[in-house]
């Protein structure tokens, strides 16, 4: 329709111009020929102004109309009869501007296609018949037969303007369906590049890049709609290779080279370049797809793609793991609060770095955070350590002491290993926490402190209270809000960025420049189990960083512990039952190949925090031959399959 809508308005502006030319053709004529047109002068301009004010109607009439198909047949009519009556005025069959008809049934073939071609071409002839036989002539025959003449170039020209709006409309429609075509592909290949880890850049024969992902994007360090019309050799200068080189890298699809790039700021990466030709189905050369993948010197290299909760009062709660991303809303929900909160955990895994968290978003965020590991004081101070002492009031007291809870006063007092907590002052705990008031040893005045009380603990209470070592009332007093951190190995994808973090953190430290895990170190990182968790993952990156030659962080780097456990069979023993160099075969063999499988079996619970089927997974054993294992020297203990054979600290 606005197709149609914009093909009248070019016609009736083709129609101004023309009667703009027929106006100045006929004043030429006049002024050379002064009794030209004779009585028919009016005639000739009242045609022009007719035709100049149903022109304008038109044009009016075009913006509002709705059924353009009806108005494109009178615009093709009205054109007949204008040239129709310049044709008679101007001579008849004698006439210059008889051409004039030719132009009408062209104007017809680009309105209505066929339709409009034979329309026009119908009313042109019978025009022209019309003219020849009642028009101005004194010889009848030559009319008619100069009459048949040009309504077959009529009909000639109707048919073959037919043929090419058929043919034009048919190539339009053609382009038109390979431009939605090539929309599809290029955002059907957007959407497959965003998902790919490597950079990706597609370039057209010339070497001019057409199409970059994200990755490609960060790796140059620009915008990524900038990139496109920019040549290859401009941003990989190694590319920039003579002919016959090029030529060379692009005969075997998938062929690699490596280059060093240098970013926006300065940093120096090398580079694993892929260049694999593009064709068409006619086997015709589109251009090239370069794939662009960083080496393991860059492995892990800082990227600084941590979650804006890294800084600030979420510094350590790091990850992008669905189940780290709950502990940060959870923390975001109880901060404000006062509410008692329970973090559960295995050891390592950041209780203390959540319940900072908590205080650094709550009111109390200006006052004391004091941290107290209830496992860690012996069994007969704890009481005066926690509620303070009055002068005398035992051996040793020679100044009275205030305790922790009153050096927390307005603040959060963070009481780790709870479960290590004595029985008895478990009651004096509950005490605490239900009437904010406790009598420090030796004292006989209560004291009323104000403190949001947070406990960590890495055993399961709810089987501590059914074994009897833990008040069931202090564990519902506890257990208002319980926040479970999960363990490493259970997170991996949080890995990568607990590894830069750390890395960043000990560069500082020990003043290295340390920036980089090659690829051999990063599989160590990915593939240990961390029965330490984020504290071994820390300690292990601390070690790396500490031992670290250059900018990189090697596989020889990290502890030794780290290293895969032996597989395949045991090296065989010398034939001479040993020498000063290697210890003397054993004389009771079963006992020694017994100790050695047991130590193995003793190290892969240790790797894996005496996760049974994880241990047994990790020495590429089922579960049941690993158990019958355990059976045989008595390894089994009181665990339960899927928990710790051992309690860790």
């Amino acid at each position: 329709m606005e197709e149609l809508r914009k093909h009248l308005r070019w016609l009736l502006v083709l129609r101004i111009f023309l009667l703009f030319f027929f106006l100045v053709g006929t004043g030429v004529f006049l002024l050379s020929e002064p009794s030209g047109f004779g009585p028919a002068r009016p005639w000739v301009f009242a045609v022009v102004v007719a035709a100049g004010a149903w022109t304008a109607r038109s044009l009016r009439r075009l913006r509002a109309a709705k059924e353009l198909g009806g108005e494109a047949q009178r615009e093709i009519a009205v054109d007949v009869v204008l040239i129709s009556g310049a044709v008679l005025l101007t001579g008849g069959t004698s006439s210059p501007f008889s051409f004039l008809y030719a132009l009408a049934i062209l104007n017809g073939a680009c309105l209505l296609h066929t339709k409009g071609a034979v329309l026009a071409g119908f009313l042109s002839s019978l025009s022209y018949a019309t003219i020849a036989v009642f028009g101005p002539a004194d010889d009848l025959l030559p009319e008619l037969s100069r009459a048949a003449l040009h309504v077959s170039s009529f009909c000639l020209l109707s048919y073959l303007a037919t043929l090419l709006t058929g043919r034009f409309h048919e190539t339009r429609e053609l382009l038109a369906r390979e431009r939605r075509r090539s929309e599809e592909l290029r955002r059907w290949q957007e959407a497959v590049s965003a998902g790919v880890d490597c950079a990706l850049v597609t370039t057209d024969v010339g070497g001019t890049i057409t199409l970059v992902n994200d990755v490609a994007a960060r790796l140059f360090g620009k915008p990524k709609d900038e990139l496109p019309g920019t040549a290859i050799e401009a941003l990989l200068p190694a590319l920039a290779l003579p002919p016959e080189a090029k030529l060379a890298l692009l005969q075997q699809g998938g062929r690699t080279v490596e280059m060093t790039h240098t970013g926006a700021g300065g940093s120096r990466r090398t580079l694993r370049c892929s260049a694999i030709p593009l064709f068409d189905t006619y086997r015709t050369r589109l251009g090239v797809l370069y794939v662009l993948q960083e080496t393991e010197d860059s492995y892990f290299e800082d990227e600084r793609r941590e979650a804006p909760e890294d800084d600030g009062p979420f510094a350590g709660i790091l990850g992008k793991s669905p189940r780290i991303r709950g502990v940060r809303r959870l923390v975001r929900q109880v901060a404000p609060t006062d509410a008692t909160v329970l973090l559960q955990g295995e050891s390592g895994t950041g209780k203390e770095v959540v319940a900072r968290a908590i205080h650094a978003r709550s009111p109390r965020a200006s006052k004391p955070f004091v941290a107290v590991n209830c496992g860690a004081i012996p069994e007969h101070l704890v009481e005066s350590e926690l509620f303070g002492h009055e002068k005398g009031a035992f051996t040793g007291a020679v100044a009275r002491r205030g305790g922790l809870f009153r050096a927390a006063d307005g603040g959060t007092i963070f009481l780790d290993e709870i479960g290590d907590l004595p029985f008895p002052l478990q009651v004096k705990l509950l005490r605490v926490l239900e009437e904010r008031t406790f009598v420090p040893v030796g004292g006989e005045r209560p004291v009323v402190v104000d403190v949001r009380v947070l406990a960590a603990t890495n055993k399961n209470l709810e089987e501590e209270v059914r074994a009897g070592r833990f008040r069931e009332d202090l564990f519902y007093r506890l257990d208002v809000v319980r926040i479970d951190l999960p363990p490493l190995r259970e997170r991996r994808e949080d890995i990568p960025v607990l590894v830069r973090h750390f890395v960043r953190e000990f560069s500082v430290l020990h003043r290295k420049n340390v920036t980089k895990v090659s690829r051999a170190a990063a599989r160590r990182f990915l593939e240990h189990d961390y029965p330490g968790n984020v504290r071994e993952l820390a300690n292990m990156v601390e070690h790396a960083v500490t031992l670290a030659e250059g900018d990189t962080i090697r596989a020889e780097d990290l502890p030794e512990r780290t290293r895969p456990l032996p597989r395949g069979p045991l090296p065989e023993p010398p034939e001479d039952g040993g020498s000063r160099d290697e210890p003397a075969l054993p004389n009771d063999l079963d006992r020694h190949l017994a100790d050695y499988e047991k130590a193995i079996l003793e190290r892969a619970l240790e790797r894996t925090g005496g996760v049974k089927k994880r241990a047994a997974a990790l020495l590429g054993l089922n579960y049941r031959s690993f158990r019958h294992r355990l059976t045989k020297y008595r390894m089994n203990g009181s665990s339960v399959d899927g928990e710790p054979t051992v309690s860790r600290g």
